[in-house]
């Protein structure tokens, strides 16, 4: 059953309106009819809230009836899958932040990995130069 199918199913079960579900999640009621038709998914924090609401756990809100992966992890494919999607619903310029953030967050990871081998006594210079020569 897919994320959609299950919200419908909770809300019913509940007796619940999408009027009513939009309002105590503090959206409009178009928003849950597109979640509810597979046509996009909430914010995270939206899918915690109506875990909460709904007292089920994340994992059975959203799968999709399939058994996990071997080894019971979550596979890489669904969480790439679900990361582009979401992208593809920011806006242009909420993409370009996004991207702004990512650059500068990891140009920052660099900075705090060549400060800690700095201090550690390592010469930077002369391994760059090594492995670039």
């Amino acid at each position: 059953m897919s994320f959609g199918e299950n919200l419908q199913k909770l809300r019913k079960s509940q007796g619940m309106s999408q009027e009513q579900l939009a309002d105590r999640l503090e959206v409009s009621r178009q928003a849950v009819s597109k979640w509810e038709s597979d046509q996009g998914y909430p914010e995270i924090s939206k899918i915690i809230q109506i875990g909460d609401m709904f007292d089920i756990s994340l994992d059975d809100l959203l799968r999709d009836g399939r058994s996990p992966s071997p080894g019971g992890g979550i596979r890489l494919q669904d969480i790439w899958n679900a990361l582009r999607g979401l992208y593809k619903e920011l806006s242009r310029g909420r993409r370009g932040a996004l991207w702004f953030i990512t650059v500068c967050g990891g140009a920052l990871i660099l900075i705090g990995i060549y400060h800690m081998l700095y201090r550690a006594g390592l010469d930077i210079g002369a391994f760059v130069y090594h492995i670039t020569h």
